[in-house]
């Protein structure tokens, strides 16, 4: 295997998601220069594809995609109007399928080094009564922020929070996850939800907003349609819908009973920004919007007695 560069590996590095580059620092470290070296002649180059898609019309047949390709070519690239909008959506698109070659070979790699094992079997039962209950490593010398609790202390975003309500997540899919809702000075509120994706989980920081900022339609459509437009329009950036889950959030803090909810997740295209949309119930609706942030962006985690 060849070796690259230093100037070459932090390149890779830093085109990366956060999250993707949090993965990769858990690898040891031959098999992160197994990553960088794999990553390398397998991603896909945004000039390459610009080339190919002016001299030629052939950016979906570099990107593998040959099916797409040959319609584009007997379609005349939709009469040049599929050309013209394609000239806009390529950094999107070869974003998106190098997030998906990484995340692929990290996933291989985590099985090969040992730090993720295949799980077969049923889920577990989700009851409305009470939570799963979670194995969560706890290092009072390294707290991290899946191990946050009510009453806790932490440092984000040059700021001091306490978290005040903490909720756990319990999907039909068999996943769990856990959300946290920070308090600050001048009563600042902040969310941290911890999303489930690929055995890891995405550490998700920002606030809660009232679903008619998102769409003033977006409540009637879930009644009319059974869930929210697949696109949606927030500050200016365009989010897509990734997952639906259906289950049920409890509220640890006050050690309630199971709230049927259904959720919406979306992510825009580069994937660092993230929208949630939940039902509660029948009537009742939250909305979040917020970024992926980095473990290392959290510190001073301290348990408050």
């Amino acid at each position: 295997m060849n070796n690259l560069t230093e100037f070459e590996s932090n390149n890779i590095i830093n085109q990366l998601p956060i999250t993707l580059q949090d993965r990769l620092l858990e690898l040891p470290e031959s098999g992160q220069k197994e990553f960088l070296f794999e990553f390398s002649t397998k991603k896909k180059s945004l000039i390459l594809a610009y080339i190919f898609h002016i001299m030629i019309g052939a950016a979906y047949g570099y990107r593998g995609k040959w099916f797409t390709q040959i319609i584009f070519w007997l379609t005349i690239g939709g009469l040049g109007f599929w050309t013209m909008i394609d000239f806009f959506r390529l950094p999107g698109l070869v974003r998106k399928q190098n997030y998906g070659i990484a995340k692929e070979q990290l996933g291989r790699l985590f099985v090969k080094y040992g730090l993720r094992t295949v799980k077969k079997g049923k889920a577990k039962p989700i009851l409305a009564n009470e939570p799963r209950k979670l194995k969560i490593n706890y290092d009072p010398s390294n707290l991290k922020v899946n191990n946050l609790k009510t009453g806790f202390m932490l440092d984000f975003d040059l700021k001091t929070w306490k978290v005040i309500t903490e909720k756990q997540y319990d999907w039909e899919n068999g996943l769990t996850e856990r959300s946290f809702v920070l308090s600050g000075q001048s009563h600042d509120r902040s969310v941290i939800h911890l999303v489930k994706e690929e055995g890891n989980y995405l550490i998700i920081a920002g606030k809660p907003i009232n679903i008619y900022a998102i769409d003033e339609n977006l409540e009637s459509d879930i009644f009319k349609y059974k869930r929210p437009s697949n696109a949606l329009v927030f500050q200016e950036k365009r989010y897509y819908r990734e997952y639906q889950k259906q289950g049920f959030e409890f509220n640890l803090s006050n050690k309630s009973i199971g709230k049927k909810i259904t959720s919406w997740e979306y992510f825009d295209e580069s994937r660092r920004n993230f929208i949630r949309i939940d039902q509660i119930g029948a009537n009742e609706f939250k909305g979040f919007a917020g970024s992926l942030k980095s473990s290392t962006e959290f510190s001073d985690i301290l348990p408050v007695h």
